[in-house]
């Protein structure tokens, strides 16, 4: 398995931002690079999907309403206008 890693590389960053993120490194323990790739991350909501696991989850909240539609009667309500 080949993994690739990014690099990249910010430019103009004003200095109260700087200090802002090496504060906050030093306060995690972590190094500024360490700091920014958490913030990043933590912003975009980064994290593998388990498609199986998504499948699984979604039959259960099914099951759970108690309820279920053909695909003929979803058709008819949609173009009832009701999603």
């Amino acid at each position: 398995m080949v993994l690739y890693v990014a690099t990249i590389t910010l430019k103009n960053i004003p200095p109260v931002l700087h200090r802002s993120l090496k504060e906050r490194a030093e306060r995690n323990r972590r190094s500024l690079n360490s700091e920014v790739l958490s913030v990043l991350e933590a912003a975009v909501d980064v994290q593998e999907r388990n498609t199986e696991l998504l499948l699984e989850e979604a039959a259960r909240f099914r099951k759970s309403l108690g309820f279920t539609a053909t695909p003929d009667e979803i058709d008819a309500a949609r173009r009832k206008g009701r999603p």
